[in-house]
């Protein structure tokens, strides 16, 4: 493993903890906002958007690694990324529809 490979992987761990935190706060604010102050459409939104930061880490992983790969110059492993952000994208496209 190279040393590009080792910065890669601490921005996707950085990625995923910091998105993984945003959205565990979000959770817990609209959990408190809904059950202790009593205003539950504000909770909806707040649990919603944290559901919703969820949903999108692993496209904000592959688009991390697509311009990682790309600016490297590595194509093989580019296109790989590119074709995993594109299944995730037909999947939520799909399950949308």
């Amino acid at each position: 493993m190279g040393v590009h490979d080792e910065r890669l992987y601490e921005r996707l761990g950085l990625v995923l903890r910091v998105g993984v935190a945003v959205s565990l706060t979000l959770l817990v604010a609209g959990l408190v906002v809904c059950l202790a102050a009593g205003r539950e459409r504000e909770g909806v939104i707040l649990v919603s958007l944290g559901i919703l930061t969820m949903f999108v880490l692993p496209a904000a992983q592959s688009v991390l690694a697509l311009v990682t790969y790309r600016a490297e110059g590595n194509r093989k492993l580019a296109l790989a990324a590119l074709g995993l952000l594109v299944v995730q994208v037909a999947a939520v496209a799909a399950a949308v529809l």
